[in-house]
């Protein structure tokens, strides 16, 4: 378990969705429906690249990236 500090305006947001729910509980519902629109986001933009264009374009970036000069920290 761990001690999260948030502002009192998220706070009265948070405790209006809660209703009888705990607040790991709202908080857990909320994170996953945010990843669930990031997919179905993303899925909107598979297979809009041919894979002969996918094919061309991951072997360009290969090249680009074995020809960078890396810097030592």
């Amino acid at each position: 378990m761990k001690t999260i500090m948030i502002q009192d305006t998220v706070y009265r947001k948070l405790a209006v969705l809660k209703k009888k729910r705990s607040f790991s509980e709202v908080l857990e519902e909320l994170v996953e429906e945010s990843k669930a629109v990031k997919q179905a986001r993303l899925r909107r933009y598979f297979g809009i690249v041919k894979d002969e264009d996918a094919k061309t374009m991951k072997a360009k970036a290969a090249k680009i990236r074995s020809e960078l000069e890396v810097r030592p920290l």
